[in-house]
């Protein structure tokens, strides 16, 4: 029966590049979300300027031409900080992406010696299988030259 040794080491690689996975698809996520969440932002920044530009060409009360202003300066400041933000989104996607690669490259590396050894243990036992064909047909023409000359010596 093959056996492993290093069977419960491989089962937790295995489960450390699941686990990496997962970390790589929430950390995607969360660079998606944060790429839409700036999208909107700037379309939400330009609406604003050209609502700001409108005012100041129909000649609007001064009062909500600088409401309009610190509205948009105020989207400025979103905006910023939702780059800041997407900036550690990639960074941890980053880093994410490092720690799946080290995983992965540990898992493989235990597979392929799992494969070796398994590939070993079949040589072994078709080698083993073979040498019992072997024998079992030495005995067998053993008996039969036993019996040949059981047979022809009696008769002589």
């Amino acid at each position: 029966m093959f056996r492993f040794h290093l069977q419960s080491v491989l089962q937790h690689r295995r489960r450390r590049c699941e686990a990496c996975e997962r970390v790589v698809g929430r950390a995607t996520a969360e660079l998606v979300a944060a790429q839409a969440e700036l999208q909107r932002l700037q379309e939400e920044h330009t609406a604003a300027e050209q609502t700001l530009v409108h005012c100041l060409a129909g000649g609007t009360v001064m009062r909500n031409v600088q409401l309009h202003q610190t509205y948009r300066e105020a989207l400025d400041g979103r905006i910023a900080a939702q780059h800041r933000r997407l900036a550690e989104c990639e960074e941890r996607l980053a880093a994410a992406r490092q720690a799946y690669l080290q995983a992965e490259t540990a898992r493989q590396a235990l597979e392929t010696l799992y494969e070796r050894r398994w590939r070993a243990y079949r040589r072994e036992q078709r080698r083993a299988e073979q040498l019992g064909f072997d024998e079992r047909a030495m005995r067998d023409v053993a008996r039969r030259l036993s019996r040949d000359r059981g047979t022809s010596g009696g008769s002589a």
